[in-house]
């Protein structure tokens, strides 16, 4: 499992959009005691207080938490598929990101900054612009306001031994990463998110699942979005800032 270790439409340019990953690598296993049955027996998932593992993760995905995450995404539109890939760093309603469309064989990446109210955007190693776009106003993180966000504990994760399950159903962020893109609207049915956490609420990873309609050139289209995140841990302050000097 990849995830923390100890010691997330407004139009896409401002969307849940740093780059690199730091801390990040696979649970070292358990060293087996002499004497003992091979292979041990799997651990068993401690009783933890299900609001306290709540309150714990929304510290960590609140809007003053910096956090590091790569994001894909499923769209699937009537019968035709395209994939985004978000990679990035991440603080309040600031960011540094490598953002990848993948359709048909084409593949088209930029790169965004987010910093000091302004948005800036390149595509992929090209010159640095400033964006039309601007920045949510409010405390906000790429998740949204977590205060508000009403969270199921679902016990002990079915997919990992010693981590949990939080639900959130109704996700505000989930479909920011293609609002405002090829759709003009995007109208959501139905939406549910599954963190996979530790017994402080600290994400591990977390998948969503999102069907809707759009409207791409005044016709309606039936949408299903489903995506996958990974957290990383963070062991530096987040430091951001323009790219045009």
């Amino acid at each position: 499992m990849i995830g923390w270790r100890s010691s997330p439409p407004v139009p896409i340019l401002v969307s849940l959009l740093v780059v690199a990953s730091l801390g990040w690598g696979c649970r070292a296993a358990a060293p087996t005691t002499v004497g003992v049955t091979f292979p041990p027996a799997a651990p068993t998932a401690k009783p933890v207080d299900g609001d306290k593992v709540i309150e714990g993760f929304k510290a960590a995905l609140g809007p003053k938490s910096p956090m590091r995450f790569k994001a894909t995404a499923d769209v699937r539109v009537e019968t035709a598929a395209f994939m985004v890939i978000i990679d990035g760093d991440f603080q309040g309603t600031e960011m540094d990101a490598h953002l990848t469309y993948r359709l048909a064989g084409n593949e088209l990446a930029f790169d965004v900054i987010a910093a000091d109210g302004k948005a800036y955007v390149r595509q992929f190693r090209g010159d640095w612009a400033r964006s039309p776009e601007k920045l949510p106003p409010g405390l906000v993180g790429p998740f949204g306001d977590m205060t508000k966000a009403k969270l199921r504990f679902a016990g002990p994760s079915e997919a990992d031994k010693g981590l949990y399950t939080i639900v959130w159903k109704d996700p505000s962020h989930a479909a920011r990463a293609v609002t405002g893109t090829v759709f003009s609207s995007l109208t959501v049915k139905s939406a549910v998110m599954n963190f996979d956490v530790d017994s402080a609420g600290r994400p591990y990873t977390a998948s969503y699942l999102l069907k809707g309609t759009a409207k791409m050139k005044s016709k309606k289209y039936a949408v299903e979005i489903t995506g996958y995140y990974q957290f990383f841990r963070i062991h530096e302050p987040l430091v951001f800032e323009s790219p045009l000097r």
